[in-house]
């Protein structure tokens, strides 16, 4: 049953992954529910997370939805960050991050809602200096939030891909599935060796989630920028209000 669960959870939050980000809120309260200890559901959920992301990161790299100007700037950096979070992570607790990022995420799901033109046309040309500098930055501390914390990772970089470099909601959710399965890969290599992942229920939930970025990534290339904005602001809402439930009744 335990296995039954985690990986019907793990079937969607690839699904939805795939489309916009958010899967961990699917995942999470499965595995806190059935009484597992926090630091395996990090480690263990890294590896899952990698599973899906590669799959839904293939699919939109062999559909050319992907701008690998903005990945040849950014992959490097996000490599940096993710290690240096997972670093971090077994070193300091992460729960103060939750109230302010619970908010950051509202904002951003309002900041879309209320811009119905957001991200529905591509504009990215070229990579510009500037730009350049900012999407290092942004590599660098959302590779070091994913591997510190993690929940929103997606929906931040979907936002930056769109609200900086001009992407639609198609192409940063492409772009963003490569980077967010490296700032998922780097950490998995360092659980692998420092944490604690649950192999008996990662594989099972490893294979479902393969399935679900299979689905969720054909479904965003066939229903396009529209469908997926729906989704993003939908996920982006739930991660939000799951990120303050969990800061007023900490674990």
């Amino acid at each position: 049953m335990e296995i039954l669960l985690l990986s019907l959870a793990s079937l969607l939050a690839g699904f939805v992954d795939a489309l916009a980000g958010g899967g961990g809120i699917i995942t999470f309260p499965v595995f806190l529910f059935l009484g597992i200890p926090v630091s395996e559901i990090v480690a263990t959920n890294k590896l899952v997370s990698v599973s899906g992301t590669t799959i839904a990161a293939a699919t939109f790299l062999k559909k050319g939805l992907v701008q690998k100007e903005i990945l040849k700037v950014a992959l490097p950096f996000t490599v940096a960050g993710s290690l240096a979070g997972a670093i971090t992570v077994l070193i300091l607790p992460n729960d103060f991050l939750k109230p302010c990022v619970s908010v950051l995420i509202i904002l951003v799901a309002l900041y879309c809602f209320f811009r119905p033109a957001v991200g529905l046309e591509h504009t990215f040309c070229s990579m510009t200096q500037r730009n350049a500098l900012l999407t290092q930055i942004a590599a660098f501390a959302l590779g070091f939030y994913d591997g510190f914390f993690g929940p929103g990772t997606g929906i931040f970089l979907t936002f930056f891909l769109i609200k900086i470099l001009g992407c639609d909601f198609l192409r940063a959710t492409a772009n963003t599935k490569v980077l967010n399965w490296t700032s998922n890969a780097v950490p998995l290599l360092y659980f692998l060796i420092f944490g604690s992942i649950r192999f008996d229920i990662g594989i099972p939930m490893l294979i479902a989630n393969i399935a679900g970025g299979y689905l969720g990534a054909h479904t965003a290339i066939v229903k396009g920028s529209k469908f997926i904005k729906w989704i993003y602001l939908i996920m982006a809402t739930l991660t939000g209000l799951k990120l303050i439930k969990d800061s007023l009744t900490p674990l």
